[in-house]
């Protein structure tokens, strides 16, 4: 999925892809997949960090750092 990374030239285009990493990270913390799920909040995280901050997105920062730290607790 992050393959294409270099080729995203858009904030809207960055933010999409960390959404699409924080649905993947979700899907395998529902089946218990927490290795997996780490790599794919701190990909988001990555996205995120280049990203400008409005309120959306600062609630989806602060929504990937509390699940990055509860999967990282767990493993």
């Amino acid at each position: 999925m992050d393959y294409g990374k270099a080729l995203i030239k858009t904030a809207k285009e960055r933010l999409r892809l960390a959404q699409l990493n924080f649905q993947a990270a979700e899907a395998s913390i529902e089946r218990a997949a927490f290795y997996p799920a780490v790599h794919f909040l701190r990909r988001t995280k990555e996205l995120l960090e280049e990203q400008q901050y409005d309120v959306d997105t600062t609630n989806f920062v602060l929504k990937t750092d509390t699940s990055l730290a509860r999967m990282v607790y767990c493993c």
